[in-house]
């Protein structure tokens, strides 16, 4: 019971660790110049198994800048059908230091003919990956697009779970194109329309987490949480 009250008490409001926005550092009018620099925080991005990154103009994400210079990531050159799951995508690298309890969220868009599902690996080498531990295997699928391309807004995952990613000075997170669960197959984005490898984009990309309590927060807090139960247990 006390670590309960403690936790309450000694509990940090969720603050941005990294995010990605993608856009131009100084405002160009052009969506399809950007930047692969965080805004909050430091990281990099890289390609994973040979796929192409660049830049498109964009709007209907939940970037707020505005659409004649809101760039997201585009991202192309997918497996051909029932190949190479899990091999193809992109990789987000970033720091975690001071924070714990993690959440991963982006904004997607899937061109007609895209892989429906991506799978979502984490590490904290950069070389070994693991989706263990996480919901679905890591495993995240879009709602399908039908006449129309459409952004799908904060996707999360928590991370929460996976405390070898808190506290780090190298963390890697990848977005990887997969089978529908329990085939050997690609779902296409669009109903009625074949799989054929068709870009996907990305944009607003981050990490929330909680500030690790230091230790005398942690002793500050004791006391009360004594308090408040001995309250409690005379009631």
């Amino acid at each position: 019971m006390i670590a309960t009250v403690c936790v309450a008490i000694c509990k940090v409001n969720a603050t941005s660790v990294v995010l990605w926005d993608f856009n131009s550092p100084t405002i160009d009018n052009n969506g399809q110049t950007g930047s692969y620099l965080p805004v909050v925080g430091s990281g990099s991005i890289q390609s994973v198994g040979g796929v192409t990154l660049d830049f498109i103009g964009t709007f209907g994400s939940t970037d707020p800048r505005g659409n004649n210079d809101n760039s997201a990531m585009n991202t192309s050159g997918y497996p051909a059908q029932s190949t190479a799951p899990d091999t193809r995508g992109v990789q987000f690298n970033f720091a975690t230091s001071g924070y714990e309890n993690l959440v991963f969220s982006y904004d997607t868009r899937h061109e007609f003919g895209a892989s429906l599902y991506v799978r979502l690996t984490y590490s904290t080498d950069g070389i070994n990956f693991s989706s263990a531990g996480l919901p679905s295997g890591g495993v995240i699928g879009i709602q399908p697009n039908d006449n129309i391309i459409v952004w799908r807004n904060r996707l999360t995952i928590d991370l929460s779970s996976i405390t070898a990613l808190n506290n780090q000075t190298n963390v890697s997170v990848r977005l990887l194109t997969t089978f529908r669960p329990g085939s050997n197959i690609y779902d296409s984005s669009r109903p009625g329309q074949a799989y054929n490898g068709a870009p996907i984009g990305y944009d607003m990309v981050g990490v929330i987490g909680d500030a690790v309590p230091e230790p005398g927060i942690l002793i500050l807090g004791l006391p009360l949480a004594l308090t408040l139960l001995k309250r409690r247990h005379r009631q």
